[in-house]
Protein backbone atom coordinates (compact mmCIF):
# COMPACT_ATOMS: atom_id res chain seq x y z
CA UNK A 1 0.00 0.00 0.00
CA UNK A 2 1.36 3.27 -0.98
CA UNK A 3 0.65 6.07 1.56
CA UNK A 4 1.86 8.78 -0.54
CA UNK A 5 3.04 9.53 -4.47
CA UNK A 6 4.39 12.33 -6.04
CA UNK A 7 5.78 13.32 -9.31
CA UNK A 8 6.67 16.59 -10.91
CA UNK A 9 8.91 18.45 -12.84
CA UNK A 10 10.62 22.13 -12.05
CA UNK A 11 12.69 24.74 -13.84
CA UNK A 12 16.43 24.29 -13.01
CA UNK A 13 17.05 27.48 -10.31
CA UNK A 14 17.88 26.77 -6.14
CA UNK A 15 14.90 28.56 -5.33
CA UNK A 16 12.99 26.36 -7.37
CA UNK A 17 14.34 23.67 -5.24
CA UNK A 18 13.69 24.92 -2.13
CA UNK A 19 10.00 25.50 -3.28
CA UNK A 20 9.38 22.17 -4.68
CA UNK A 21 11.25 20.36 -1.06
CA UNK A 22 8.98 23.07 1.14
CA UNK A 23 5.65 21.86 -1.35
CA UNK A 24 6.40 17.99 -0.76
CA UNK A 25 7.40 17.87 3.07
CA UNK A 26 4.54 20.03 3.85
CA UNK A 27 1.76 17.86 2.17
CA UNK A 28 3.88 14.57 3.87
CA UNK A 29 3.94 16.28 7.14
CA UNK A 30 0.10 17.51 6.83
CA UNK A 31 -1.36 14.37 6.49
CA UNK A 32 -0.33 13.83 10.12
CA UNK A 33 1.38 10.26 9.48
CA UNK A 34 3.77 10.33 12.78
CA UNK A 35 7.09 9.90 10.99
CA UNK A 36 10.25 10.81 13.26
CA UNK A 37 12.19 13.88 13.09
CA UNK A 38 14.97 11.85 11.76
CA UNK A 39 12.86 10.23 8.93
CA UNK A 40 11.66 13.61 7.64
CA UNK A 41 15.33 15.00 8.17
CA UNK A 42 16.86 12.33 6.06
CA UNK A 43 14.33 13.22 3.38
CA UNK A 44 14.66 16.38 3.05
CA UNK A 45 18.27 16.14 2.71
CA UNK A 46 18.09 13.28 -0.03
CA UNK A 47 15.30 15.70 -1.65
CA UNK A 48 18.01 18.82 -1.78
CA UNK A 49 20.96 16.75 -2.52
CA UNK A 50 19.46 14.89 -5.53
CA UNK A 51 17.47 18.04 -7.22
CA UNK A 52 20.59 20.68 -5.94
CA UNK A 53 22.69 17.87 -8.77
CA UNK A 54 20.37 17.46 -11.20
CA UNK A 55 20.59 21.44 -11.71
CA UNK A 56 24.49 21.99 -11.06
CA UNK A 57 25.86 18.93 -12.59
CA UNK A 58 22.80 17.20 -15.09
CA UNK A 59 21.52 20.72 -16.47
CA UNK A 60 24.75 23.06 -16.05
CA UNK A 61 22.56 25.53 -14.07
CA UNK A 62 20.69 26.16 -17.14
CA UNK A 63 17.00 27.79 -15.77
CA UNK A 64 15.58 26.66 -18.99
CA UNK A 65 16.15 23.03 -18.84
CA UNK A 66 13.74 21.12 -16.52
CA UNK A 67 14.42 18.51 -13.49
CA UNK A 68 11.72 15.58 -13.01
CA UNK A 69 11.43 13.49 -10.06
CA UNK A 70 8.66 10.74 -8.76
CA UNK A 71 8.31 10.26 -4.58
CA UNK A 72 6.64 7.05 -3.67
CA UNK A 73 6.72 6.39 0.13
CA UNK A 74 5.36 3.30 1.86
CA UNK A 75 5.51 3.66 5.88
CA UNK A 76 8.84 4.15 6.08
CA UNK A 77 10.24 2.98 2.54
CA UNK A 78 11.38 5.67 0.35
CA UNK A 79 12.15 5.64 -3.31
CA UNK A 80 12.85 8.88 -4.99
CA UNK A 81 14.04 8.89 -8.47
CA UNK A 82 15.00 12.13 -9.88
CA UNK A 83 16.17 12.85 -14.17
CA UNK A 84 17.38 15.65 -16.00
CA UNK A 85 18.48 17.25 -19.09
CA UNK A 86 22.45 16.03 -18.72
CA UNK A 87 24.76 13.39 -19.46
CA UNK A 88 24.85 10.09 -17.86
CA UNK A 89 27.16 9.07 -15.44
CA UNK A 90 28.69 6.10 -13.67
CA UNK A 91 27.47 6.52 -10.20
CA UNK A 92 29.24 4.19 -8.35
CA UNK A 93 32.51 6.16 -9.34
CA UNK A 94 31.08 9.30 -8.38
CA UNK A 95 30.34 7.53 -5.24
CA UNK A 96 34.00 5.68 -4.96
CA UNK A 97 35.70 8.96 -5.43
CA UNK A 98 33.82 10.43 -2.61
CA UNK A 99 34.89 8.27 -0.17
CA UNK A 100 38.46 8.66 -1.75
CA UNK A 101 38.76 12.18 -0.81
CA UNK A 102 38.76 13.76 2.57
CA UNK A 103 34.92 14.44 3.69
CA UNK A 104 35.84 17.45 5.61
CA UNK A 105 35.91 19.18 2.02
CA UNK A 106 33.04 21.42 1.37
CA UNK A 107 31.83 19.99 -1.63
CA UNK A 108 31.83 16.35 -3.41
CA UNK A 109 30.35 15.01 -0.33
CA UNK A 110 26.72 14.00 -0.93
CA UNK A 111 26.11 11.16 -2.72
CA UNK A 112 28.64 10.16 -0.19
CA UNK A 113 26.49 11.11 2.25
CA UNK A 114 23.25 9.59 0.95
CA UNK A 115 24.32 6.10 1.11
CA UNK A 116 26.00 6.76 4.63
CA UNK A 117 22.28 7.80 5.36
CA UNK A 118 21.13 4.32 4.69
CA UNK A 119 19.79 4.86 1.17
CA UNK A 120 20.29 2.78 -1.62
CA UNK A 121 21.40 4.81 -4.55
CA UNK A 122 21.19 3.30 -8.59
CA UNK A 123 20.85 5.17 -11.82
CA UNK A 124 17.68 3.36 -13.78
CA UNK A 125 17.68 5.02 -17.75
CA UNK A 126 19.79 8.45 -16.95
CA UNK A 127 17.65 9.12 -13.21
CA UNK A 128 19.23 9.30 -10.09
CA UNK A 129 17.02 6.80 -8.13
CA UNK A 130 17.76 6.31 -4.08
CA UNK A 131 15.90 3.67 -2.06
CA UNK A 132 15.88 3.83 1.80
CA UNK A 133 13.38 0.38 3.34
CA UNK A 134 12.94 0.74 6.90
CA UNK A 135 13.80 2.96 9.69
CA UNK A 136 17.01 3.82 10.76
CA UNK A 137 17.29 1.82 13.78
CA UNK A 138 18.72 -0.80 11.99
CA UNK A 139 22.75 -2.06 12.29
CA UNK A 140 25.20 -0.66 9.38
CA UNK A 141 25.39 -4.14 8.38
CA UNK A 142 21.46 -4.77 8.04
CA UNK A 143 21.22 -1.82 5.96
CA UNK A 144 23.58 -2.95 3.44
CA UNK A 145 26.64 -0.21 3.88
CA UNK A 146 29.91 -1.59 3.15
CA UNK A 147 32.66 -0.39 5.49
CA UNK A 148 34.55 1.13 2.61
CA UNK A 149 31.71 4.02 2.58
CA UNK A 150 31.54 4.93 6.09
CA UNK A 151 31.89 8.60 6.46
CA UNK A 152 33.04 7.86 10.10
Amino acid sequence: MVIYCMQGRFGSTFEEVDRQVQRIMSRLTARDLQYTAEFLFRLDFVLRELFNNAIEHGNRMEPSKWVWYTLRIDGTDVELCVGDEGEDFDIEGEIHQEYQSDIFRVRKRGLATIVAMGFEITRRAGWTCVRLTGESDETDEKRGIQDEYKLS
